[in-house]
């Protein structure tokens, strides 16, 4: 009986005395694995709160629209993009059969969700859900380094710092220059807005990448959507730092900007009939960084966020796009979206 008490208390980490709930694998803090014991003898538990997760979603909403997604990568596969969020919801309504999913198909499931609320730009439902999903693959005996890129996702998702560099060294641990530990450090970098660490860390991953894509490894082939983007960023802000011929002052942002967006975008990127605000969360860097504001002028986009219709392609030099961006991040940081 003294055991299972122990369940119901704070365990204490052997290494560094941190106190974590009683169900946890590894330290809050320093992800040391504790309670070997205690997680030996509760199977049942695990199961039964498990189960609980999935009560909780079902009664919250359709358990078919909340789960009904493939387990695939964080972009791309969690939903059609170019449908309107009310589109969205209402694809994949038929409900799994839950007898035959196994807990990590159950938090992997979870995940998707999560990861379409966000690409959605639904901050609310993101932030909602993630930790059950993060207690959901706490369950998850022996998790691999998917599981644990999953992790640091869904607490960047919370904007938990200090845990997504607790994840992203669980997988450096056992491969030091693994592109998605990199890839979790460097969004950190960006939230904090470190600059020094976000060009550091840039340079491993530049460097890192030709050898480590090679290697046929799970999570790569899972989530190759946001390595690539990763890394076409990384090139972008690597070709951007060459000298210019002229400094241009920061004002011709903001007349570049008047010509070429504000008709859509308004004057001061606050929105109109024509088009949506970008300065707004949805575009924060940290959910929309600069390369998809390149992509956005070379390529066009389809709409997905917004009703506003499809966005054409602009001809205009990438210089001139550079500074138009700089402008839209002043924007966004006089009006507190970071």
């Amino acid at each position: 009986m003294a055991k299972n008490k122990k369940i119901d208390k704070k365990v204490v980490c052997p290494k560094c005395g941190t106190k974590n709930a009683a169900k946890a694998k590894y330290c809050s803090n320093c992800g040391t694995q504790i309670n070997k014991a205690i997680d030996q003898q509760i199977p049942k538990l695990k199961i039964v709160i498990l189960l609980l997760i999935l009560m909780f979603v079902s009664i919250t909403g359709s358990l078919g629209i909340f789960l009904g997604f493939n387990n695939d990568s964080v972009k791309g596969n969690v939903a059609d993009k170019n449908l309107l969020p009310s589109q969205s919801l209402t694809q994949n309504s038929r409900p799994p059969d839950l007898s035959k999913m196994s807990p990590r198909e159950a938090a992997d499931r979870l995940f998707n969700r999560v990861m379409a609320a966000s690409e959605r730009g639904d901050v609310n439902e993101a932030r909602r859900f993630a930790p059950m999903t993060i207690q959901a693959y706490e369950l998850i005996d022996n998790i691999n380094l998917d599981g644990l890129f999953h992790l640091g996702l869904m607490n960047l998702v919370l904007k938990n710092k200090k845990d997504v560099m607790i994840f992203a060294q669980r997988i450096k641990d056992e491969v030091p220059n693994h592109l998605l530990a990199l890839f979790l450090e460097y969004k950190v970098a960006v939230m904090t807005q470190d600059a020094n660490k976000k060009i550091k860390l840039g340079k491993i991953f530049l460097k890192s990448y030709p050898k480590e894509i090679k290697i046929d490894r799970e999570e790569y082939v899972a989530h190759r959507i946001s390595i690539e983007d990763l890394k076409r960023t990384l090139e972008i802000v690597s070709r951007n730092k060459q000298p210019l011929q002229k400094k241009i002052s920061a004002e011709s942002g903001s007349s570049l900007f008047l010509k070429n967006c504000s008709m859509c975008h308004g004057k001061y990127a606050q929105g109109s009939k024509m088009g949506p605000p970008l300065v707004h969360k949805v575009y924060a860097p940290d959910h929309h960084d600069d390369s998809s504001f390149y992509r956005a002028v070379d390529q066009g986009v389809e709409a997905h966020h917004w009703s506003f219709g499809n966005m054409p392609a602009i001809k205009i030099h990438r210089d001139k796009v550079t500074l138009i961006i700089s402008y839209i991040r002043d924007l966004q940081l006089a009006a507190g979206v970071k």
